[in-house]
This record gives C-alpha cells, sequence and structure tokens, in this order.
C-alpha cells in the first residue's frame, strides 16, 4: 500500500510556508565537511508540489525497488575519475543490495521487504555476474557534481529517461547507482554526495529518488546505500544539517554517524534508533507513567515488544525512551557492549518551530535543544566524539534520576532509572516515579569524592550507596517520611554531619555533605569538647569495622552497643583515653560471640563531660 496522499500534501505544505528544507544526505565521513553545497530549497507554488507528489515507499510490505546502474562519458573537472564501473564494481553490488535487503529485513522486524531488480543497458537482473554495462550518461560527472538540488534530480531524471524501462507502475521506488566515488568521503568537489531528491519533474511517474555511488574512498557504499534508502522511507536525518554536517547523536542511530559503523567504515551500519522505528510503525512504546516497575528490555535490534516510554508530567510531547542496544548479524558492535540506551525526546516546539515544521524542513537537530538526545551515562555527548560505549547505562553513573531526568525547562520529574543489570539477552531495570533523594560529597575545595558510603536510615528501614566519580549519590523510590542521611568514611569528617530529610511526594536534591580530611580537624568549626564517630558503617566482607572518635582532653571512655529498642549487645571501650583522634575495631558479635543481624544499631559515648549516641549500619 502507498501512503496517503493528504499526509504528503500537509508535510509539502508546512515546507511551502516555511520556504526552507535541507538535502536528505549523509553526514560526510570525517564528521566535520560541510555537506551539499545547496542546504536550502525553495517552492513557489504549491500547486506545483501537489502534481509532483504521486510517488513514495511505505516503510512495510513488499516493496519493489529499481536500480538503474549508470556510468559517465567523461569525469570532468574536480573528480576522483572512476567514472566507469568495473567489473569488480558491478559484482559488488550484489553483496551491497542484498545487504541492504536483509538489513531492513531485520532492523523492521520482518515488515519490509526489499526487492531489487538491476537495470543495465542490454536488460535487467535480480544478480549481476560483472559482465553487464551499465547505461552511459553523456553529462559529465563532475556536472551533477555540482550537488545542488537541481544538479541531483537531473541525475534521476535523466538515468530513468535513459533507462526507459523503469516506472512508478511496476516499481515503488528508485534508485540510481553512479560510477565513481561519493563526496561524502573524498574533498573532491566534483565528486557526487549521496542524497535522497524530490519533488522533482513527473519522470516516468517518479518524482522523487535517491543517488547512491558504486564505492567509497576508504569505506564501504554500504552505509549510504543504507541511509540514504532510509530517508526513501520517510526517516530525517538526526546529524545537524546547518552546522556543516555536525554530529548529534553520534553513531547510535543510521540518520546520524551510524551510516560509517564497521571494521571497514560504512561496511556495518547502525539501525536506526528506537524513536524512528516507531515512526515508521515497526514497533510501538511500552509507556510507564507512575509507580515502580521491574523491567526488562531485550536488544531492540531483534525485539520490538521492550522498548519503555517513561513518559513526564504535564506533557505529552517531552519523554525518555529506554531499551537495550546489543551487537546482530546485521549492526555488530564489539562483543560485550550491549546495554541500556537512554534518549530525550522533545516532540513538542522548540525555538517556537513546531515537530511538523522541523521534519519538512529535514532539521530534527538544529535548534536550541535537540528532537531526539542520546543522555550519555559517561556524561560526554555524542556530538563530542561520534559517540562511544560509554554512554551506555550503566557506566560512570549508574542511576538516571535528577538533572539528568529533568525536562528541558528544568523541571524536575521525580523519574528515576536504576538497578540497571545487563545480562548477555537482555537487561533488566527498575523505574520509579517515587520520591529520591539526591546530593554530593565534596571536599573542602569543592570537588566531588568518589566512593564515599552514604548511609539513609528511617524507623526500620537502612540503605547504603556509595558516591560515583563526581562525588555524587542518590537514593531512589522512597515513600514518604522522615529520613537521616549520613555519609561515612574513617579518613574523612563531614559538614554537617549528617542531614534530617521529611519527604512529601517531593522528589529532595542538592542534599550535599562537605569531607574534610582527618588530619585538618582544625578546620572544623564545632566546639571543644566534640567527640565525633567518623565511620559509623559496619562493611560485609571485612573482619573488622573501625570506628573513630575524638576527644577533647584526657579521661575515662565509655564505648557501648545497644539495640534501636535499648538492648545491650557489647562493651567496645572502658578505659582510660588520652584526648585526641581514637580507634576502636568491632567485629560485627555481641557478647557471646555472634554476629548480629543486618540493621541500625546505637553506639552511646561517654567522656568526660560529654555524652553522644550514634548510628552504626550492619549490612550483610
Amino acid at each position: 500500500m502507498k501512503k496517503k496522499y493528504g499526509y504528503y500534501v500537509i508535510v509539502i505544505f508546512m515546507y511551502f510556508l516555511t520556504g526552507l528544507t535541507y538535502l536528505h544526505s549523509v553526514p560526510h565521513i570525517n564528521g566535520r565537511n560541510p555537506g551539499p553545497k545547496e542546504y536550502v530549497r525553495r517552492t513557489k507554488q504549491i500547486k506545483t508540489v501537489k502534481g509532483a507528489v504521486s510517488k513514495t515507499i511505505t516503510a512495510t510490505g513488499a516493496r519493489k525497488i529499481a536500480i538503474i546502474m549508470v556510468n559517465f562519458a567523461s569525469a570532468g573537472t574536480s573528480t576522483s575519475g572512476n567514472e566507469i564501473m568495473s567489473s569488480d564494481d558491478i559484482r559488488g553490488l550484489n553483496y551491497n543490495f542484498s545487504y541492504l535487503r536483509n538489513f531492513y529485513l531485520e532492523a523492521s522486524y520482518r515488515k519490509l521487504d526489499i526487492e531489487i531488480t538491476f537495470f543495465f543497458s542490454t536488460g535487467s537482473a535480480s544478480s549481476l555476474s560483472g559482465n553487464e554495462t551499465p547505461f552511459t550518461l553523456s553529462t559529465p560527472m563532475s556536472t551533477y557534481g555540482q550537488d545542488t538540488d537541481a544538479s541531483l534530480s537531473q541525475l534521476i531524471m535523466d538515468s530513468i529517461n535513459i533507462c526507459g524501462q523503469v516506472n512508478s507502475i511496476n516499481f515503488d521506488g528508485v534508485m540510481v547507482v553512479h560510477a565513481g566515488y561519493g563526496n561524502e568521503s573524498t574533498s573532491n568537489d566534483g565528486d557526487i554526495w549521496a542524497a535522497y531528491v524530490g519533488p522533482f519533474a513527473n519522470t516516468y511517474g517518479f518524482t522523487e529518488g535517491t543517488n547512491v555511488p558504486v564505492k567509497e574512498s576508504g569505506a564501504s557504499p554500504i552505509g549510504v546505500t543504507c541511509h540514504e534508502f532510509g530517508h526513501h522511507i520517510g526517516l530525517f536525518d538526526l546529524y545537524s544539517t546547518v552546522t556543516r554536517g555536525a554530529t548529534q547523536v553520534g553513531f547510535w542511530s543510521l540518520m546520524d554517524y551510524g551510516v560509517w559503523q564497521g571494521s571497514v567504515q560504512g561496511s556495518n551500519p547502525t539501525h536506526p534508533s528506537a524513536w524512528e522505528k516507531k515512526s515508521l510503525g515497526w514497533l510501538e512504546f511500552v509507556e510507564i507513567s507512575s509507580g515502580t516497575h521491574n523491567l526488562e528490555s531485550f536488544a531492540f535490534e531483534t525485539s520490538s515488544t521492550s522498548v519503555y516510554k517513561l513518559k513526564l508530567i504535564d506533557t505529552e510531547s517531552e519523554y525518555f525512551l529506554v531499551y537495550q542496544t546489543s551487537r546482530t548479524a546485521f549492526s555488530p558492535a564489539p562483543s560485550g557492549n550491549n546495554g541500556i540506551l537512554i534518549w530525550h525526546i522533545d516532540e513538542g516546539i522548540i525555538d517556537g518551530t513546531t515537530l511538523s515544521d522541523r521534519m519538512a524542513t529535514n532539521s530534527l537537530n538544529n535548534f536550541s535543544h535537540r528532537t531526539v538526545s542520546v543522555v550519555p551515562a559517561n556524561g560526554i555527548d555524542p556530538s563530542a566524539n561520534f559517540g562511544d560505549f560509554g554512554n551506555l547505562w550503566p557506566g560512570k553513573k549508574v542511576i538516571f534520576t535528577a538533572p539528568l531526568s529533568n525536562k528541558y525547562n528544568g523541571q524536575e520529574t521525580m523519574l528515576t532509572v536504576f538497578d540497571i543489570n545487563n545480562l548477555i539477552q537482555s537487561s533488566q531495570f527498575k523505574a520509579s516515579y517515587k520520591p529520591f533523594i539526591r546530593g554530593f560529597v565534596k571536599d573542602s575545595a569543592g570537588v566531588g569524592i568518589e566512593s564515599i558510603n552514604v548511609a539513609l536510615t528511617k524507623t526500620n528501614f537502612v540503605d547504603v550507596t556509595v558516591t560515583d566519580k563526581n562525588g555524587s549519590y542518590v537514593f531512589a523510590n522512597l515513600e514518604n517520611g522522615i529520613y537521616e542521611i549520613r555519609p561515612v568514611n574513617a579518613n574523612l569528617e563531614f559538614v554537617p554531619t549528617s542531614k534530617i530529610i521529611s519527604i512529601v511526594d517531593l522528589p529532595l536534591s542538592n542534599n550535599n555533605f562537605a569531607g574534610i580530611a582527618v588530619n585538618t580537624f582544625a578546620n572544623l568549626t564545632e566546639k571543644s569538647n566534640n567527640i565525633k564517630a567518623v565511620n559509623n558503617l559496619f562493611v560485609p566482607g571485612q573482619e573488622l569495622s573501625t570506628i573513630y572518635y575524638k576527644i577533647a582532653k584526657d579521661g575515662n571512655v565509655t564505648i557501648k552497643l545497644y539495640t534501636l529498642d535499648g538492648k545491650f549487645i557489647k562493651t567496645l571501650v572502658d578505659e582510660f583515653t588520652s584526648a585526641g583522634i581514637n580507634s576502636i575495631t568491632w567485629d560485627g558479635k555481641n557478647l557471646k560471640d555472634n554476629e548480629v543481624a543486618s540493621g541500625i544499631y546505637l553506639v552511646h559515648i561517654e567522656a568526660p563531660g560529654f555524652k553522644s549516641t550514634k548510628k552504626i549500619c550492619v549490612i550483610r
């Protein structure tokens, strides 16, 4: 079935209103060179557009594609030459287009099947021997290589006309494969840039088409072929189409730098993202909007049933997508590089521009924030390095929460994704809209401190987490109530020592602590008789836990342990102690030499002129 005519009239009408759009081409292989020279197309009359739009390819079902092979009578100037296909070039088309078919079979979950027919000067075939002779165009390669909308459209129209056998009655779409290299992999201005173009003047029923090269310089043409066919079925570029083709989501989508993936660049392109697959009707999102959920995601490359849409409050247009990505036969990644991808999607108005306008002008990611954006676990945006596997979750960060889960306007959403566990076949994680507490532990210079235990306690409740490389911590999926937060480390003293937090259905942020090295206690502003239990966490797997304490003057000190309901457990210290920093070890056992259970215990300290009761967490 064809896509509905009315849909395309609407899209082109928006194009007419805005007056500009951008050529649907691939990013340059180096990610820096600008794309085709004429970025802007203008439409003067809507009637002309309506008359021209008569043929498009839908993204489901069996689709017949005509491949017209062309050489050039001459290369012209400023090209890489190779205006005539070699036998090896021709034979290589069998593999390239077989890959195209299998790639889209897999990416669409077998919803799209492409049937290829090659056309050459003496006939047509579904496979090539290498002895075929392509059609020869009299116009020099470099003329088409001006890479304007007009010159690239002319290449396709001339190819359809010289073939004379391809029409829109028998074929759903047309692609032109030309001799020579694609300008997307060279620096020669006369080479032809691969692109999807249209609408152009009705030619044998076609008003749009795609041109791709038979080869790329130092790369495979497969990725380019898959990318341009993606445009033909309705996909848009995710790289910036105005800033010299700058990558925005890196190799995480075919429609950005994923076009160039593979051991040989372009030999194994990345799938379109889940957002793009949804737009083509290949999958549906599993929507989550409240509560706490234990979720499992199977690799979206081969599973269409476990892409999760995490909705946000007060909006239908902005949300997050969470799903597993992994290697496959037609979208491989190095072994072990599977994990969770998190995407921030905004289908609303950005800088006064609607999603329809952004689509009509092929400019999804050209604005102050992106329509489609990766949220990297390692904090390195794919625009900085074309993407890396550190973007996957869990990574440098293991919990996805505020501020990363904030809306683009800065509003916190209470959304947290945590307990992410990557298995071979799937990823398991929890998504919660319940309140959370987050903050940082930093040194006196304001630098985050890694690997600090932070304990969260409440009546009949205890949880312990560890700060990440930035010194941040998060407690997610919390119930309403009053909590105490306390960072603990044998070599640090913290200001404040703890915080009391009351939760009433709100996320609580900026609960920060400053840690000061033990040998700089003089920097603390506290009373001279202050005694502080610096380390109050009993860590599983350790035979002993050390409790540090500080007294102002010599005298007898007692330290006793009790349960929360006041039952005596054990005396740790009862002796004369010198002023200063002291410590005592505990093996986690009671007076009868039995291990105590996990939980919160009281540490009661008495010294000359001072009494204090602290808490210690036992985690087994």
